[in-house]
């Protein structure tokens, strides 16, 4: 017998699938006139479509063919879903089919139609046991948008009593504690944002809670509560509008008190925007943080972390600058600065700059792996400028001292390159073929290949036993 899981596995799956991408696929505004004569117009262009079976009318109807290209907008495709679905329901009301039709037009109009929406749904939750869980999640979405937030908050709050292996656990707890807070009850909906807001950060919903919970505490007269809640939030989710709202509050001064942010606040916000890859808001950031805290412990971190942005957005200038500043500093994070450093005066094409660094390598304490870089750009720069005997010294250094093993077999790599290019076929061989060899290494399909092209020019048969190897 089948356990309650694998009959909603079986069952319940690709239906929730289907309803779930046809809702996405929905979303949007769309005004009931407008959408009745499109249905109207698209129903009589589809007097002669045809399907086999049930399956077929609800699959031409979920996943309608008109959707894609720009023949059709989003809104008419959602009617022509909505035309197909009913004309499922109409020719097989008793199959399998036509129900899973009703659930999907339940699924499709909660925010269009919820009043319609519920009677479906409600319909469902008889013929689809097995997806309860997530039909009275709808159901407390369309009676949410009819404005009984109570009643919704009250269905939210019954999906996990229902089924407690919910998949739903996280997006439950962010429509109850919603639901309540619409209803102007923020006792209920505080029990649920206080779980909400320890979820996964990346809930798109979160930011909103932790709006939400800052506001019920306002209300409630914890202004001291309110103002940690809204900083939280501003300095969690610094792009996010509930941000902008938390700082407009805060700088109303709650209560009476003063607001000023605070360097490690401006740190964290910093850390935030490049984990979204804003970097000129993250550049911001942390320039305020050095400005309001500049022998912080934190400096050296934020200053590299400065570099690196301004390199993202490829202000190498100003990346030099900071680079060079904490390269000249006894910090923790001066060395691995150093190796940006030299990777800027690469972009820029500052040839002897790179070198000046590569020549005082032996009186720096950096690792062997941070040397291995700087010696990698400075043989970069030299085979640009077709100094092939100088950059086969630098790459060579790198292959007999660097670290890992990825960067040996990188430079060995480049030291070939610059041999094939230059017409020394013999001697490029003997260069990649230790980095065959000694195989699982990146280098090694690339390695073999010009290898290959190398007993070609060397006109040996070998070349072509070795092409299939590839």
């Amino acid at each position: 017998m089948m356990t309650h899981g694998e009959q909603r596995s079986i069952r319940g799956g690709s239906l929730v699938l289907v309803a779930l991408a046809a809702l996405i696929a929905g979303n949007g505004a769309f005004g009931r006139d407008a959408e009745s004569a499109q249905v109207a117009d698209l129903g009589q262009q589809q007097e002669t479509d045809t399907c086999a079976s049930a399956e077929d009318c609800f699959t031409a109807a979920a996943w309608p063919k008109e959707r894609l290209g720009n023949v059709l907008t989003r809104d008419q495709v959602v009617a022509l879903r909505l035309e197909r679905l009913r004309r499922v329901m109409e020719q097989y009301p008793a199959s399998l089919w036509g129900k899973r039709a009703g659930l999907l037009t339940g699924v499709i109009l909660i925010e269009r139609n919820p009043a319609a929406a519920l009677t479906y749904l409600r319909a469902a939750q008889r013929d689809f046991p097995v997806l309860e869980d997530y039909i009275r999640f709808w159901i407390g979405g369309a009676l949410l948008h009819l404005g009984e937030a109570k009643e919704a908050a009250a269905m939210f709050e019954s999906v996990l009593p229902a089924v407690s292996d919910s998949n739903l656990a996280g997006q439950v707890t962010l429509r109850a504690a919603e639901a309540w807070y619409q209803a102007s009850s923020c006792p209920e909906s505080m029990a649920w944002l206080g779980k909400a807001v320890s979820l996964n950060d990346n809930e798109p919903q979160i930011p909103q809670a932790w709006l939400r919970l800052a506001s019920c505490y306002l209300r409630d007269g914890q202004l001291a509560e309110g103002r940690e809640t809204l900083k939280k939030l501003w300095v969690k989710f610094p792009h996010s509008k509930e941000a902008k709202e938390a700082e407009s509050l805060l700088a109303s001064n709650i209560g009476g008190e003063f607001w000023a942010a605070q360097p490690d606040e401006h740190f964290t916000r910093a850390q935030a925007f490049l984990g979204q890859a804003l970097h000129s808001d993250a550049i911001e950031e942390l320039k305020k943080f050095l400005a309001k805290a500049p022998m912080s412990p934190q400096r050296g971190e934020a200053k590299l972390k400065l570099g690196v942005a301004q390199v993202r957005l490829k202000l190498y200038e100003q990346a030099r600058e900071t680079f060079q500043a904490l390269a000249g500093e006894q910090l923790a994070q001066s060395d691995e600065a150093t190796v940006w450093l030299g990777r800027v005066y690469l972009r820029q094409g500052l040839g002897a700059k790179l070198l000046e660094l590569t020549k005082a390598l032996p009186r720096r304490a950096l690792s062997p792996e941070q040397k291995g870089q700087l010696r990698l750009f400075a043989g970069i720069w030299l085979e640009d400028q077709a100094q092939f005997d100088e950059a086969r010294e630098q790459y060579r250094q790198v292959a007999k001292s660097g670290e890992p093993a990825s960067q040996r077999a990188e430079a060995q790599w480049r030291e070939g390159w610059v041999l094939y290019r230059t017409a020394r076929y013999g001697e490029a061989i003997a260069v990649w073929q230790p980095i065959v060899d000694q195989r699982n290494s990146d280098f090694e399909p690339q390695a073999l290949y010009w290898i290959a092209r190398s007993h070609g020019h060397l006109g040996s048969a070998k070349s072509q036993e070795l092409f299939l190897l590839l």
